[in-house]
């Protein structure tokens, strides 16, 4: 039995704490690996900046080092709206036997019970939140109240069951944001620590967000 870590996002681009946040998860919780996977079309935003080759590029560049950390292109082969629930049915089918447990922000988490079907999300896998310094304080009644009734403090509680627990992950703080980076790359501001080099010369190669 292994745990792999889910964790999606639209990466326009792939930014330092989207893999930071990875890895650290994936050390914390002792996961098998992580799959990263951009998605094709968020249901709360419009469609990214980049296109999918681009931003699925860049994720290549941003990860290749990292054994642990799979970039999954199943949402983006789907070219439909991006349903978290509907790719933990299609990784259950395939990881029968496994554990999947969804890495999610603390602002996502915020938001948690307007996604579609969360419910059942909550059957398929454990969720993991990478939470920051504030998280306590802008989180609604209604997570509090999830929380509250399935939360873990220990890790190694995971295995406990399937799914349905709720963990709280304490990862570095790294103020790095997808659209302060776009807006700084449009307006010609340095973004020198926000990104992977490699990422940095494939952006500048291409003439992206500008």
């Amino acid at each position: 039995m292994k745990l792999i870590g889910v964790y999606g996002g639209t990466f326009d681009p792939v930014h330092r704490a989207h893999v930071q946040i990875a890895r650290e998860i994936l050390q914390h919780a002792g996961l098998d690996h992580v799959r990263m996977i951009p998605c094709y079309q968020s249901p709360f935003r419009d469609r990214p900046q980049s296109s999918d080759a681009a931003r699925l590029a860049m994720l290549h560049l941003a990860t290749d080092a990292d054994a642990e950390l799979v970039i999954d292109e199943r949402e983006l082969s789907r070219q439909d709206t991006s349903f978290t629930v509907d790719t933990l049915k299609e990784l259950k089918q395939e990881y029968p036997e496994d554990i999947l447990c969804l890495i999610v922000g603390d602002d996502a988490f915020a938001a948690f019970t307007r996604w579609h079907n969360w419910q059942e999300i909550l059957q398929l896998a454990h969720v993991l939140i990478a939470r920051r310094p504030g998280y306590a304080d802008h989180i609604d009644a209604e997570e509090q109240h999830l929380m509250d009734e399935n939360s873990v403090d220990d890790a190694q509680q995971l295995t406990s069951q399937s799914a349905g627990l709720i963990h709280l992950c304490p990862v570095t703080q790294l103020p790095i944001s997808a659209t302060a980076v776009r807006t700084a790359l449009a307006q010609g501001e340095p973004i020198n620590t926000d990104l992977d080099e490699n990422v940095k010369h494939y952006i500048e190669e291409n003439g992206l967000y500008q």
